[in-house]
């Protein structure tokens, strides 16, 4: 099924690719609208991956108390149990600032930190289902 939203135009380089993550509900948009150039927070970036190990099946097993953070509380409801997942699974860390260990989740993720979540992802969790089926055998 492809989602028809008003702001992608069709011949976009990565139309395809937001419709297949659309499709599995990967990804979501705000309010009916993906804007593909805008940044992402790394509380987006947190449900994003944690949508996509789901769907990999590879999700569980991973979650972390956020309450040792000192702006747990900025987290966004929606995000608190995606939050948990990346920080458990070793794909977020914590910034440190002020002396404090922070998640900034409302800031905008930088290139070189999505770049680290995915190559995080691909170690600690990718590999987490393969261990999990070698240990069983």
């Amino acid at each position: 099924k492809q989602r028809k939203e008003p702001d992608l135009i069709r011949r976009a380089r990565y139309i395809f690719n937001i419709n297949w993550a659309a499709s599995y509900a990967i990804v979501n948009g705000y309010n009916n609208q993906f804007n593909p150039d805008a940044n992402i927070t790394r509380q987006e970036l947190a449900a994003i991956m944690h949508r996509y190990a789901a769907y990999k099946e590879v999700a569980n097993g991973f979650s972390a108390d956020l309450t040792t953070y000192g702006d747990v509380t900025d987290v966004a409801t929606w995000a608190t149990e995606d939050m948990s997942w990346a920080v458990g699974a070793g794909i977020i860390n914590g910034c440190g600032v002020n002396g404090q260990t922070l998640l900034v989740p409302k800031a905008n993720a930088m290139r070189s930190e999505v770049a680290t979540v995915f190559l995080r992802y691909v170690v600690n969790v990718a590999n987490h289902k393969a261990d999990v089926t070698d240990e069983a055998a």
